[in-house]
């Protein structure tokens, strides 16, 4: 009997063991869920040099080079609005971003990215480009980093309030 009864009693606390291992994985499950997402670039112009990323809904403090995700709810004729986007920020509020056919200067930062092929792809000539922006405080101008990224150049500012959090890319 006092066998069985050791037996019961290690089961008894294998089994709570596990619960609670089980139990602590749910709410580990449930936190990150809540803070993170996973985005895929899935769009035919890859914009960054990176296809999956990691969004922190919960960071949306942002500066010029951060990687960051935003719903897209600027009319840009390609692609519908409220879709998620991931591009880096170019520009902060307050600052002056020029657009040339070769480039984009911010500041002292000069991003080489021509307009040729995005422009020829969406069959418009350069001069449907706004070339030169200043945010407002609620502005930020978005960026890619390859020839086909289809970016701020060619639909203008996002606000700030349609930041949906940093992005860190992952592949």
């Amino acid at each position: 009997m006092n066998k069985i009864k050791t037996q019961l009693n290690l089961v008894y606390h294998r089994s709570k063991a596990v619960l609670m291992l089980f139990a602590l994985m749910l709410l580990f499950a449930i936190y990150f869920t809540q803070r993170y997402s996973i985005a895929f670039n899935g769009s035919n112009s890859d914009c960054l040099k990176a296809t999956v990323f990691l969004i922190d809904k919960w960071d949306t403090n942002f500066t010029n080079e951060d990687i960051i995700a935003f719903v897209m709810n600027v009319e840009n004729g390609l692609f519908e609005t409220g879709r998620t986007w991931v591009k880096k920020v170019a520009a902060m509020p307050g600052q002056q971003v020029s657009v040339s056919h070769d480039d984009v200067i911010v500041g002292e930062a000069r991003y080489a990215l021509s307009t040729s092929y995005v422009l020829k792809m969406l069959e418009r000539d350069f001069d449907s480009v706004v070339t030169s922006w200043t945010m407002s405080d609620e502005q930020v101008f978005m960026i890619g980093e390859t020839l086909t990224s289809f970016d701020s150049r060619y639909w203008g500012p996002i606000q700030k309030s349609d930041v949906v959090g940093k992005a860190y890319a992952i592949f």
